[in-house]
């Protein structure tokens, strides 16, 4: 698993990647300030890395003209355009042009990956916040997609979210017991009241479901949104049925960057939850 300060600048470094594709009128302004927040991570993880010695308050220059320690920062120039541009735009106002911004994010992709593989021996472009989640299988799948789509194979990464989802299910079950979307109804003489009952218990299934994310902090919406991607998995996950899905890049990583989103929300639900919800789920008989 890669150190969570590799994974923090990834995920800094990949929103600002998100901000220069969004064409909002600040976003080169925004992806700068993430920029240099991404570089300016990893390089306090490289300095702890190997116990390297820096100010009490570090500046950001400081980290290449202070930094007393076995290697050094590459990239110092470049770097301090970045930060000055940051400073720029944060502090006066002053929007840098979307053209020099996808230059700084060259230049600080760069540093990031040199750095990542000269303090951490880690390949930065495959770093992932699915590290970040201990269901094993989870993240195995996780992973897993998240190789299908760098290879171009869409639906057989669309395969591995699903089997991801289904994992983050099972979890959503354990800690947020109140969540369950199977209830029955009892049994009616009339045919017809049973169907009423049946469709009302339903609907009233979807919304505790839907309270249930956003108890723990997941949009229902986000959540409906990666589940309209996903094929239908038999039970032994030995086919997988898809139906009007139509694949791109961009929509396969957004639904596997959800998945994980949820995934670790789902993670991070507190036994006071589950303590809470005991007292709505009844025992079966």
């Amino acid at each position: 698993m890669s150190p969570s300060g590799l994974i923090r600048a990834k995920h800094w470094f990949y929103l600002a990647s998100e901000q220069l594709t969004s064409r909002h009128p600040f976003a080169a302004g925004v992806a700068v300030s993430l920029l240099q927040d991404s570089v300016e991570s990893l390089a306090h993880s490289a300095a702890a890395q190997v116990n390297g010695s820096l100010p009490a308050k570090a500046a950001f220059a400081d980290y290449w003209d202070k930094f007393l320690g076995p290697k050094k920062l590459p990239y110092r120039t470049e770097m301090m355009t970045l930060n000055a541009a940051r400073v720029a735009y944060k502090h006066h106002g002053a929007l840098p042009a979307a053209e020099e911004a996808e230059r700084l994010s060259v230049d600080a992709h760069r540093f990031l990956v040199e750095v990542s593989k000269s303090f951490f021996d880690a390949d930065f472009d495959h770093v992932s916040e699915a590290d970040l989640l201990t269901n094993e299988k989870c993240r195995e799948f996780i992973r897993s997609a998240e190789d299908q789509l760098a290879k171009a194979e869409l639906y057989e990464a669309l395969k591995r979210c699903s089997d991801a989802m289904d994992e983050v299910q099972k979890e959503l079950a354990t800690r947020v017991p109140w969540s369950s979307r199977h209830s029955y109804p009892p049994r009616l003489e009339s045919r017809d009241a049973a169907k009423l009952f049946e469709w009302v218990q339903q609907e009233l299934n979807e919304q505790r479901f839907a309270i249930s994310l956003t108890s723990i902090g997941v949009l229902p919406r986000e959540y409906k949104l990666a589940s309209m991607m996903l094929p239908q998995a038999s039970f032994n996950r030995a086919k997988y049925t898809f139906v009007n899905i139509e694949a791109n890049p961009s929509k396969v990583s957004e639904t596997i960057r959800i998945i994980i989103r949820i995934a670790l929300r789902v993670q991070s639900a507190g036994d006071s939850l589950q303590r809470i919800g005991k007292e709505f789920v009844k025992p079966e008989a």
